[in-house]
């Protein structure tokens, strides 16, 4: 099952300067079904009819009219997720942001960049790169060879010191030893690219379930230090600023996977109270948007400040 909800801030900006935040804009895909509801608060103009923009990596294109009536207004596009969101040209994955023109050099905006989901590798690079995970995987009960498993290998141990107290060809001793180690070889390489294959379903066994919101997507709780299972690219987040204010303040922070058309996302949450200035903090330290139980966010709610990552 698709499902993503994304908060978007909504800034007013004058000769491309931001003035103030004047409302957001929600863009919610569940299954085949694209929302998108845009929200102005206390906008400097006092009414009228005003054009939506989705703006795409290479165009933008109008999606329709907002109104606006003593500084307010509600804009609400619901469509398929097909090629394009209503006739732009532009598609959901490519969409860049929303602006909103209202007067020359007045705009109300917000932007963010495109996220791709890492592409899936070979099983010569899974073979690579799992070596790196052989002291994670020694702590990972569920990647443990089963009960069955040791006794098997006791069986086989107990049958070839059997054969060294009997008269027999050291040849044949040897081949006993260098059997047994071919199968522990095999079983440890099959271990580990199990490990590095199906990484997410290996962590949901090892970290904490939390559940934040009031959604269908799993969230595992973490901390800092377990950023060495991130890519090098990804692990840099671990001496973020901001990242680690929230998480020495609340102990914990969240990590959930999203699958969007076959793609999969991972997205990194970090605890904290929705306040202007704290947001306009985050976006300079790279998150993307903030997540409460309720929406939309209303100043001082509790919640989670969002950025992407990989595992």
């Amino acid at each position: 099952m698709l499902y993503e909800r994304k908060i978007r801030y909504l800034d007013y900006f004058e000769q491309e300067e931001r003035i103030r935040g004047t409302g957001f804009a929600k863009l919610e895909a569940r299954d085949t079904t694209l929302r998108i509801e845009i929200t102005i608060k206390n906008a400097p103009i006092s009414e009228g009819a005003f054009s939506v923009f989705l703006m795409g990596t290479e165009k933008e294109a109008s999606l329709g009219e907002l109104f606006i009536q003593e500084g307010n207004g509600i804009f609400q596009y619901t469509c398929r997720i097909t090629d394009e969101i209503g006739g732009t040209g532009i598609s959901y994955e490519e969409l860049t942001g929303i602006r909103i023109p209202l007067e020359v050099g007045k705009e109300i905006a917000c932007r963010w960049e495109v996220q791709y989901a890492a592409k899936s590798v070979s099983v010569k690079q899974s073979k690579l790169q799992a070596q790196e995970l052989v002291p994670l995987a020694d702590k990972i009960s569920a990647e443990r060879i089963p009960e069955e498993g040791y006794r098997e290998e006791s069986m086989k141990g107990a049958s070839c010191h059997a054969e060294e107290n009997s008269p027999k060809p050291v040849k044949e001793e040897n081949q006993c030893h260098g059997e047994e180690k071919n199968l522990s070889q095999n079983r440890e390489e099959e271990k580990m690219i199990r490990l590095q294959e199906d990484k997410w379903t290996q962590l949901c066994t090892i970290y904490p379930h939390i559940r934040p919101f009031r959604d269908e997507r799993e969230y595992l709780s973490i901390s800092p230090a377990d950023f060495v299972l991130f890519p090098a690219a990804d692990y840099r987040a671990a001496h973020n600023s901001f990242l680690l204010h929230g998480y020495y303040n609340y102990h914990h922070l969240i990590l959930t996977r999203l699958e969007r058309r076959g793609e999969i996302l991972y997205y990194l949450g970090v605890p904290g109270n929705y306040f202007e200035k704290e947001k306009q903090v985050a976006v300079m330290f790279g998150f993307e948007s903030f997540e409460c139980a309720e929406e939309p966010a209303e100043y001082g709610d509790f919640g989670y400040y969002m950025m992407c990552t990989n595992i």
